[in-house]
């Protein structure tokens, strides 16, 4: 909610919850959003081909073993450890291009996935198809919300 005509926020929110419910409400109770905004410092590049393959988006389930296969597609190479945690999946992936874009989209609004799909090649694949870089997105979308990073002392699910 905006401020209008010099009225606050919270001012605004509690007359009309009051209105609303009939019970006074003070401007100190409202309880407001904010967001923690990805950090986008990797200079790590794609790998040169897109290596998620619709096999993998066909077959996955919420497994570690599927989340990854999945992930190393995303960043071409085996990942550093034998067995890593979802949450050190989570932070690496935190570094990976696509799941940076989605991000930088998702923040700035609201879009359709072929619009994601047309931005992403444009930005980041434009020697890609259409079709791999939905490929690519998707998988990207499917490893974010199967893993965690920790924030603010506990677990969350962040690129998602």
């Amino acid at each position: 909610m905006q401020s209008e005509e010099g009225v606050e926020a919270n001012v605004a929110i509690t007359d009309f919850a009051s209105n609303l419910f009939g019970e006074i409400f003070s401007p100190e109770a409202v309880v407001r959003e904010h967001y923690v905004l990805p950090s986008h410092s990797s200079s790590r590049e794609l790998p040169k081909s897109v290596l998620v393959t619709q096999e993998m988006l066909d077959n996955f389930e919420d497994t570690d073993e599927k989340v990854r296969e999945l992930s190393e597609a995303l960043w071409g190479e085996k990942l550093p450890l034998e067995s890593p945690s979802r949450v050190v999946i989570g932070e690496l992936l935190g570094e990976h291009k696509t799941i940076q874009f989605i991000e930088k989209m998702l923040i700035d609004g609201i879009f359709s996935f072929e619009t994601l799909v047309e931005t992403y090649i444009k930005e980041l694949r434009p020697e890609a198809s259409p079709e791999e870089c939905r490929r690519e997105i998707i998988g990207a979308f499917l490893a974010g919300m199967h893993t965690h990073i920790e924030l603010y002392g506990s677990l969350k699910s962040p690129h998602t």
